[in-house]
């Protein structure tokens, strides 16, 4: 199930977290630790995001064009 933004933000609780050297082949997977829950979050470069509860999300499940 996505996550809005907001939501996102409440779980991460005034974190603070640099991804910017995390990325490998333009993928970057992190784990947002919260107080009552963890996501999971797989982040393109330069192309979006998604999140779950209980996984990451493979980078080519979201943000697919129909070129």
């Amino acid at each position: 199930m996505r996550k809005t933004v907001q939501e996102l933000m409440e779980c991460y609780q005034d974190q603070k977290l640099d991804i910017t050297d995390k990325f490998v082949d333009g993928v970057c997977y992190t784990k947002i630790e919260g107080k009552d829950k963890t996501l999971y979050l797989t982040v393109k470069y330069d192309n979006g995001y998604a999140v779950s509860d209980n996984k990451y999300i493979s980078p080519d499940e979201f943000n697919m064009t129909n070129d």
